[in-house]
């Protein structure tokens, strides 16, 4: 895409400065804020709207923001990311039971890995630990290896901006036939 230089500032929720990392897209390098929560980022798109993200480094604060073609300028205010309670099921309607997978921020057409890597229980349960409200996330999970080998390779999008305060993260894997016999 066609980009320029996009300044800002990360700030809490009383406006005070905030240290975070800054992404626009899987393929750029996430950039870090100063003392005063400033940060420079120069792939900014002029061409088309484009969502940023924030976290701080133990990611208890993030949000994400969409900005319009060729802004200059943002603030971003970091809100506490919330741990979420989710249900995997396979395609019979039965607890997909100790499924592997990767959780990764849905961000400008990509997926930004961020290192969560859950496992649901006996009774195909999870707890997601860090989700920002504002976010959609990608989860993920391949049938390479022992560990996941009763499943075939699959991902799912969860949009927790549309999930309601006491709501659960519900997706289906499709789970081999002679796993569940």
């Amino acid at each position: 895409w066609q980009g320029q230089t996009l300044t800002g500032r990360v700030v809490d929720q009383t406006g005070q400065p905030v240290k975070a990392k800054v992404y626009i897209h899987s393929d750029v390098p996430s950039v870090a804020t100063n003392e005063n929560g400033e940060f420079s980022i120069n792939l900014a798109p002029t061409d088309r709207d484009f969502d940023l993200y924030a976290q701080t480094d133990k990611r208890e604060k993030a949000t994400q923001i969409q900005l319009k073609a060729g802004a200059q300028t943002a603030e971003l205010v970091l809100e506490p990311t919330r741990k979420y309670k989710g249900r995997v099921l396979n395609t019979e309607g039965l607890p997909a039971s100790n499924l592997k997978f990767n959780v990764g921020l849905s961000l400008n057409g990509t997926t930004l890995y961020r290192g969560e890597d859950l496992t649901t229980d006996n009774n195909g349960e999870f707890e997601f630990e860090s989700g920002c409200p504002k976010s959609c996330y990608i989860a993920y999970w391949s049938s390479d290896n022992e560990e996941n080998r009763d499943y075939s390779y699959g991902s799912t999008k969860f949009d927790l901006t549309t999930l309601p305060e006491d709501g659960e993260i519900q997706f289906e894997a499709q789970q081999y036939l002679n796993a569940i016999l």
